[in-house]
């Protein structure tokens, strides 16, 4: 075998065994696989007043749920027919929050 044939052939192995090592030098990140406990609230009338603290009482109700470790994850509104005996309704109204909470 010539020069020029050994060179690329240890070029050729470096090469390989670098592609090959890499894993081990410098490992990919890996995402783990959570295990998150979902709630879900139905909470009506969120006009409510506020009370003598000054907060209303869905604050109240979230800051206890954070205390203990729950994060909200969304609050979705649900629609209600001002007519219910009707059978088209025209005229939607917001009078409840779905609450989802993540712990």
């Amino acid at each position: 075998m010539d020069r020029f044939s050994k060179t690329c052939l240890c070029l050729i192995v470096l090469l390989l065994t670098v592609i090959a090592l890499r894993p081990y030098v410098a490992p990919q990140p890996v995402r783990a696989a959570t295990q998150h406990k979902y709630a879900v609230g139905n909470w009506h009338d969120f006009g409510i007043p506020a009370t003598d603290g000054g907060t209303s009482v869905l604050k109240q109700t979230l800051n206890n749920d954070a205390a203990a470790g729950w994060e909200l994850v969304a609050a979705v509104p649900l629609e209600s027919c001002e007519r219910p005996g009707s059978s088209m309704c025209t005229y939607t109204l917001t009078k409840s929050v779905l609450l989802i909470e993540q712990k």
